[in-house]
């Protein structure tokens, strides 16, 4: 199943990674620079304010995270 690109609002590129919250178990710092070509790791803490997603066309956060499990 195809996904839908998400699009930046303020730029309108198509690089878009999603954020990844929590602990998140790597074993190496590769691993880590393999994860963060397609996420960006948000750390442990959430709030109603967190963002979903980050544009690495002009580096802006948009969206609210929300718990999708």
């Amino acid at each position: 199943m195809k996904q839908n690109k998400v699009l930046c609002p303020f730029c309108k590129s198509d690089k878009v990674r999603k954020f990844e919250y929590g602990l998140i178990d790597f074993k190496n710092k590769e691993e880590i620079k393999e994860f963060e070509k397609l996420y960006v790791i948000g750390g442990c803490v959430v709030s109603g304010d967190s963002p979903e997603y980050r544009c690495d066309g002009c580096d802006k956060d948009f969206g609210k995270w929300h718990d999708e499990h």
